[in-house]
């Protein structure tokens, strides 16, 4: 059985929370990409009337991005500035967590592939809540 952000909830409203936050995080850094993506020599001038009508955390998915353009333009440059904030929070190791979302992110990015939230207790799935 595939786990799911609701089965999730279903099972621990804390990693449900979490999951949460890590899917609203995920969501931010692609934005920022998008965003940034919009002003490199990846989205010619000629697209980016047309980049400016698509939402910014997809654009990846009409726009080729390779593995080393996401650091030459550095697309992901302080999207994870806060997840230390939300991994004490959440009683999670921030290291682990800012791994595994920067890994996530890169990944769909470097393949062109939209994000879904399904798969963001796999993601995080790794980082355990710690305990007390």
């Amino acid at each position: 059985m595939t786990t799911t952000a609701a089965t999730a909830a279903a099972i621990d409203p804390a990693r449900a929370a979490l999951v949460a936050a890590a899917d609203g995080a995920i969501w931010a850094a692609l934005t920022q990409a998008g965003i940034k993506l919009r002003g490199t020599a990846l989205c010619p001038r000629s697209r980016r009337a047309q980049a400016r009508t698509i939402t910014p955390a997809v654009l990846h998915t009409t726009l080729p991005m390779t593995a080393e353009a996401i650091d030459h333009y550095s697309v992901l440059a302080g999207a994870w500035d806060r997840i230390p904030e939300l991994a004490a929070r959440h009683g999670v190791d921030a290291g682990c967590l800012t791994t595994a979302l920067d890994s996530y992110c890169r990944e769909l990015l470097a393949a062109g592939q939209p994000h879904d939230a399904a798969y963001v207790p796999g993601v995080i799935a790794s980082c355990r809540t710690r305990t007390a």
